[in-house]
């Protein structure tokens, strides 16, 4: 190595702090481009990063002050309601407050504005149809503890079989028939480790009155669920297309459809026997469905006529099963407490079917609040005369066919619940429609159940309701597929809604005449 070589050298410790100084500079030149583009940045653009951040909390405080002149230039009970309904419609639809917090608000500002006592108000929040909520949810969490919607669920695709279309179809039916009994986000949740497992393993293959609502809903259900399936079949599996490459993807063939059979058996072998625990919550959820069908069925006394001659409600046999969830041991442990086997005596009771503990973590106790809010709403806007008012004020709707007020109705409905919460669109627009039924003098139950049922239809959105956001997350489907898989549903719900509940739906529900209560 030469002297000239040797003199170019540079030491390690000064080659560090050269790039400590290089670093420094970069660090230095990027606040300052950054401070350049601050300073360039116009406070239009500043103005709207900070309401795209803050946007909750702007609506949260701005909204109840923007209206204020409901408060301010009237002192009439009925508008100092609206603006309580007014601040929980903006809430409910923006969601910028947990849905169940937002249905408290009738708590604070109805004793405050002078609507409804507080006592008043807090009975809204636990009646009659909240208690049948709390049953009907209860029911749901003892019958996804003992397991047995999985059997249920995986004996009806095994009888109806593997193929594409046959799976489609099997899942379809299971997932419809569940859904009938508990709730829509916790029929999808059970449904979704069934689906996935199967095409997990095809992936590694080769390619109101119980009786009168049931009477008109199912046969609705039915022809929905198999026009809806028709449609996705169509849209995604190449049906009527066989050339098409989507009909190509989905024909598996008769060894695909040998592996799909061979996960469902294997499924449903894990299960083992049918356990008691399982048997039981069968029998009494057979024994409950039957309780609300013949409480008062129309065609026959119902069974309350020969115990009581108080009303009976099905929030009491739901609660009565509750009661019968506790007491009933899971297991029959005490049949071996006198055997000669002393390691098969029972050391300790059995737990019950279902726990508290349990039902604390599983229950979504806030929904009760979103209830109670929407009853507080209908309360306070019968009480103040608010919802009278409203009615009134679409009376001028009494010269219009009421099929067609009907399909207006059900295309708003099915349309906002696309935005928000179906919960929050009902709790809104009911009380409305049963003030403008009695407005127009139409049976109130005419406009409130296809308006129920439109609440009910959200097919294009995530957000539109948490069954839709639970399969778009587990699935990966881009919202897009979404909204053009949505079209069918809107559509054939639409059409087949509005048609059977003028014609089927009046026979079902007695709608022929305007009822005398309605105007009590």
């Amino acid at each position: 190595m030469g002297p000239e070589t040797a003199g170019t050298m540079t030491d390690p410790e000064e080659i560090k702090m050269d790039q400590k100084q290089i670093n420094g500079i970069s660090v230095d030149v990027e606040s300052d481009i950054k401070g350049i583009t601050a300073r360039n940045a116009n406070f239009f653009e500043l103005l709207g990063n900070f309401v795209m951040i803050y946007w909750k909390s702007i609506i949260i405080v701005l909204w109840p002050i923007v209206l204020l002149p409901l408060l301010i230039y009237t002192d009439h009970t009925m508008y100092r309601c609206l603006y309580t309904v007014g601040v929980m419609a903006m809430y409910w639809v923006t969601e910028v407050l947990p849905l169940p917090v937002t249905g408290l608000i009738p708590i604070f500002l109805y004793p405050l504005l002078g609507v409804m006592s507080t006592s008043d108000t807090c009975k809204c929040y636990i009646n009659d149809t909240s208690m049948m909520f709390v049953g009907s949810l209860v029911i749901a969490v003892a019958i996804e503890h003992s397991g047995v919607h999985m059997r249920v669920a995986l004996i009806i695709i095994r009888i109806i079989g593997c193929s594409h279309r046959k799976l489609s179809l099997g899942l379809f039916v299971v997932t419809m028939f569940i859904s009938m009994w508990i709730s829509n986000t916790a029929a999808t949740a059970m449904m979704l480790p069934i689906v996935k497992k199967v095409l997990t393993e095809l992936e590694t293959g080769p390619g109101l009155n119980f009786a009168a609502w049931m009477v008109y809903a199912v046969p609705a259900m039915i022809v929905i669920g198999v026009l809806t399936w028709l449609w996705l079949q169509v849209l995604f599996m190449g049906l009527f297309r066989k050339n098409s490459k989507d009909a190509k993807a989905v024909n598996i063939g008769e060894e695909g459809e040998r592996i799909a059979a061979r996960v469902i058996d294997s499924k449903y072998k894990e299960l083992g026997p049918v356990s008691w625990h399982e048997g039981s919550i069968a029998f009494l959820f057979i024994l409950i469905v039957l309780l609300w069908f013949f409480r008062k069925p129309d065609f026959i006394l119902g069974w309350p006529i020969f115990i009581t001659k108080q009303e009976v409600k099905d929030s009491t046999a739901a609660i009565g099963l509750i009661i019968l969830l506790f007491i009933i041991p899971s297991r029959l442990d005490f049949f071996r407490a006198f055997s000669s086997d002393t390691d098969r005596r029972p050391i300790k009771p059995a737990p019950a079917l279902i726990s508290w503990k349990i039902i604390n973590e599983k229950m979504h106790w806030g929904l009760m609040f979103v209830l109670g809010g929407g009853f507080a709403i209908a309360a306070g806007s019968q009480s103040s005369g608010l919802s009278r008012m409203l009615g009134e004020a679409l009376s001028g709707l009494k010269s219009m066919n009421p099929i067609w007020i009907m399909i207006i109705v059900f295309i708003f409905c099915e349309t906002a619940t696309e935005l928000t919460s179906n919960v929050a669109v009902a709790n809104i627009i009911l009380p409305v429609l049963a003030e403008m039924c009695v407005a127009i003098k139409i049976h109130p139950l005419y406009l409130m159940v296809p308006a129920t049922l439109g609440c009910s239809f959200s097919f294009h959105l995530p957000v539109g309701t948490p069954p839709n956001a639970i399969v778009s997350a587990a699935g990966k489907i881009p919202t897009k597929n979404l909204i053009i898989a949505g079209i069918g549903p809107s559509i054939i719900t639409a059409i087949f809604t509005v048609g059977t509940f003028a014609t089927w739906g009046v026979y079902s529900f007695g709608l022929h005449e305007f009822p005398s209560w309605a105007t009590l």
